[in-house]
């Protein structure tokens, strides 16, 4: 900040800055997800009127009282995950089970009770694997009295990538890189594709997380 105000028209610059300090503290995940979660008198409170959708089916605030909950896990994937896992890890500190993400090569990890495998994007790897077998060991014993986030961002299709038996890693990775990298493709027309390939996407990671609640 201080060298990009160290120039001519300092307030000119510096109200530019601050528009764009402003945007990037609005799209952080780490500083939205602060804001949705609570803990007040021994119960967790999630949610918030602002973060819901236009026509949303569930409204309001979800609360969930420690006393009645055995265990609280944080799963999922994509580019950036950590920084919405993070702020869970800071808010429960003790009362946090533990969990595993995927997140992009390259990204640093900066989580310390949940584990992260970092995958390959936008053509998954081995890697990717991995972290998904990671995941869904903690799936193994869940009971309606543990507590699950299952946090998704951008480059999940990716990242959460487990191919269904007679489907090989490499079979995904060059069905995604001749129609993403070569072709084009927009993700919205391979996710279809990659969907019926994978044993996690589409939704079914749900449900293995079933029957806690999430």
């Amino acid at each position: 900040m201080d060298s990009l105000l160290d120039q001519d028209d300092r307030q000119g610059r510096n109200h530019a800055l601050e528009i764009l300090e402003a945007g990037l503290h609005a799209a952080d995940p780490f500083e939205n997800t602060q804001n949705m979660l609570r803990v007040e008198q021994g119960q967790l409170l999630v949610g918030k009127s602002e973060f819901e959708p236009a026509n949303s089916p569930i409204t309001g605030v979800e609360i969930y009282d420690f006393s009645e909950i055995r265990n609280i896990f944080v799963l999922g994937a994509g580019k950036g995950v950590q920084r919405v896992a993070k702020a869970i890890e800071e808010l429960l500190g003790n009362r946090l089970t533990g969990g595993h993400v995927i997140d992009k090569k390259g990204h640093p990890i900066i989580l310390q009770r949940i584990g992260v495998t970092l995958g390959s994007h936008p053509v998954p790897d081995y890697d990717c694997i991995r972290g998904c077998e990671r995941i869904l060991e903690f799936t193994t014993d869940l009971r309606a009295d543990d507590l699950v986030f299952l946090l998704v961002a951008n480059g999940v299709s990716s990242l959460l990538t487990l191919p269904v038996p007679g489907i090989s890693i490499e079979d995904v990775r060059k069905t995604t890189y001749l129609m993403q990298i070569e072709r084009g493709a927009p993700t919205g027309d391979l996710n279809p594709i990659r969907n019926h390939l994978d044993l996690l996407k589409g939704g079914r990671i749900s449900q293995h997380v079933y029957p806690a609640k999430g």
